[in-house]
């Protein structure tokens, strides 16, 4: 892997633990009471675990010929995208409703 690539995957995978350990507080704080947040956060769990299991453990496997600067930095693009377009926001969607609502709020409908 590349210099500027492994910088990169460094802040992403910073980026993704700190998204997990939100995932793991807001877990604890809900408990096994509320169903639907239950799958939002399942939902977002899987995002952020989809990251490293896809994107990044393709950087990480060996290729001949070997990835060149630009593709390495296209699937690192590609994950920042994910992180910060679809992981994250699912995160702050569930914090936001934590707040609003409570650990014990109701899905009606």
């Amino acid at each position: 892997m590349h210099a500027e690539t492994d910088t990169r995957v460094k802040v992403i995978r910073s980026r993704i633990a700190a998204g997990k350990a939100g995932l793991s507080k807001l877990q604890k704080r809900l408990g096994k009471s509320n169903k639907a947040l239950q799958r939002l956060l399942l939902r977002a769990s899987e995002s952020f675990e989809d990251l490293e299991t896809y994107f990044l453990r393709v950087l990480e496997k060996e290729r001949a010929p070997i990835r060149s600067l630009g593709e390495e930095l296209e699937i690192v693009n590609q994950a920042e995208f994910f992180l910060s377009r679809i992981a994250q926001p699912q995160l702050w969607v569930i914090e936001e409703m934590l707040a609003k609502f409570g650990p014990h709020s109701e899905s009606r409908g």
